[in-house]
């Protein structure tokens, strides 16, 4: 076969020709510029000043809410101002309601202080319940109150007195949550939005936001004492002298001897049976504290094997 000079002399020709043209080095131009595009996306100096404080502070929190692993809940350091609290959870049927019906302990009548007192019915009802409305007639008129505020009417008159632990105070009932509809220089009419129990003319009222307070309070999370406690069942509920599962219970021991809520306590029957012989506790339940005030605390029982009643003993072992 014969081959054409003419043809391979013009193909070599027009090879060297383009090598000329267009250099071997163009190739790595293309991966160069690939390279960057890819850089630009990946490299923390590429993003935004203030997005790049973010991306630090999401991967640096994690690190610094784990604490090492000698350290122990009873040497974490107390909150700095502005960050979330821990907070405390018995269970579902302790809410806001259960914890103001419960009320608290004070130490003489005198306490809480109050801002007025229920002067008349607006209707001819005696007793005021959902959603009755009366008047309260303020101790001053000096206290700032306008339509919308909220009210707790309550009463401190029922002493409590419990000899073994030498508690003594006066229980302060919340009967109702009320709602101011008008103001009349020291008379606000008022209309009841949560009742508790029925109240009277002469019991007293006393700003909502007292309870709120004492509420975020006692949610706040609390290392459990180290130490064992031992106190006394002093009372309960409305009208009640025996208590079962579910009911409210109040201790005569507080924050004073270290109760914090969320606290268990065993509670056991207490007889005395003679003078030289030691009495006999029967463990009959179990409750955990929901309010601890400094010389009492308020418990929910969580179960029970025969009515718990005054007088019985509640331990703690830690």
């Amino acid at each position: 076969m014969r081959i054409n000079p003419w043809n391979w002399k013009t193909t070599l020709f027009v090879s060297m020709l383009m090598m000329s043209l267009f250099p071997i080095h163009s190739k790595a131009v293309t991966v160069e510029v690939e390279e960057d595009e890819e850089d630009v996306a990946a490299t923390p100096a590429a993003v935004p000043v203030a997005s790049k404080a973010k991306m630090e502070s999401v991967a640096t929190k994690p690190q610094a809410a784990v604490p090492p692993p000698s350290s122990s809940a009873a040497q974490e350091p107390p909150p700095q101002a502005g960050t979330l609290k821990a907070r405390v959870r018995i269970n579902d049927k302790i809410g806001f309601y259960y914890f103001v019906r419960a009320g608290f302990v004070s130490r003489n009548e005198a306490q809480p202080h109050f801002i007025g007192k229920v002067a008349g019915s607006f209707d001819t009802q005696i007793a005021f319940s959902t959603p009755k409305k009366t008047y309260i007639e303020l101790a001053s008129s000096q206290t700032e109150v306008k339509a919308g505020d909220m009210m707790v009417v309550f009463r401190n008159v029922q002493t409590l007195d419990e000899p073994h632990s030498g508690l003594s105070g006066y229980w302060v009932q919340n009967l109702a949550i009320v709602k101011v509809l008008e103001v009349d220089k020291k008379r606000c009419l008022v209309e009841v939005v949560e009742s508790f129990s029925p109240f009277v003319e002469g019991d007293k009222a006393r700003f909502y936001d007292d309870e709120i307070q004492r509420w975020k309070q006692a949610q706040i999370k609390k290392n459990l004492p180290d130490h064992p406690i031992k106190c006394f069942v002093t009372g309960g509920g409305f009208n009640q002298f025996k208590y079962n599962q579910t009911d409210w219970i109040i201790l005569s021991a507080g924050s004073g001897k270290g109760v914090v809520e969320g606290q268990k306590f065993q509670l056991r029957e207490y007889k005395e049976v003679g003078v030289f012989q030691p009495p006999v506790q029967t463990p009959d339940g179990e409750a955990q504290v929901f309010y601890a005030g400094e010389g009492f605390s308020l418990a929910q029982i969580l179960f029970n094997h025969i009515p718990v009643e005054k007088g019985f003993e509640a331990v703690y072992q830690p």
